[in-house]
């Protein structure tokens, strides 16, 4: 999350009441630190060797997908291929206002913003004609180490729910 509020008034938590440890909202203090996820990337890159380099869930509808793929592709390779993401749609309606991002299209946009990014991982010369996102010849060097571009992984609701019950018992 880019932001924390005091109020959630158009975005009732989606997990409220699941678990009473996991909160509603999950983050009650918005002045809680929440770092940005590839900025944390980076710093746990340089620390480590062998770990790869996970963003946990970041909301691709708030984020520009050529200057993410670009950003994770460079990272990618500082890296030596560790770098893998985890991408969301978001639940807050509140955040995707303050940042700009329309609410309602956000999975539709999610889609599209993955299917170009991966093109211009995979393709020189890529050519992409989305509602958002349109490019043609589009060449992104350096590629993403591994083969394929780099590794997605989609969270949902029942993912979430496993993840976040695993980080309240690290507690």
């Amino acid at each position: 999350h880019v932001l924390l509020f005091g109020a959630y008034p158009e975005s009732p938590y989606p997990y409220a009441g699941v678990k009473p440890e996991w909160g509603d909202p999950p983050i009650s203090d918005p002045r809680a630190a929440l770092y940005e996820p590839l900025m944390a990337m980076a710093w746990a890159a340089a620390a480590t060797k062998t770990i790869e380099i996970g963003s946990s869930i970041v909301m691709l509808p708030q984020r520009n997908p050529v200057v993410l793929a670009k950003q994770l592709s460079v990272l990618d390779e500082f890296s030596q291929g560790r770098v893998v993401l985890g991408a969301g749609v978001g639940w807050c309606k509140e955040e995707m206002d303050a940042v700009g991002a329309d609410w309602k299209t956000r999975g539709k946009r999610t889609d599209e913003y993955i299917a170009a990014m991966r093109k211009l991982w995979n393709e020189d010369g890529a050519e992409f004609d989305g509602e958002k996102v349109n490019f043609r010849d589009a060449s992104m060097y350096p590629p993403p180490v591994r083969p394929g571009g780099i590794p997605t992984m989609i969270g949902r609701d029942t993912e979430i729910r496993q993840v976040i019950d695993i980080l309240m018992r690290r507690r």
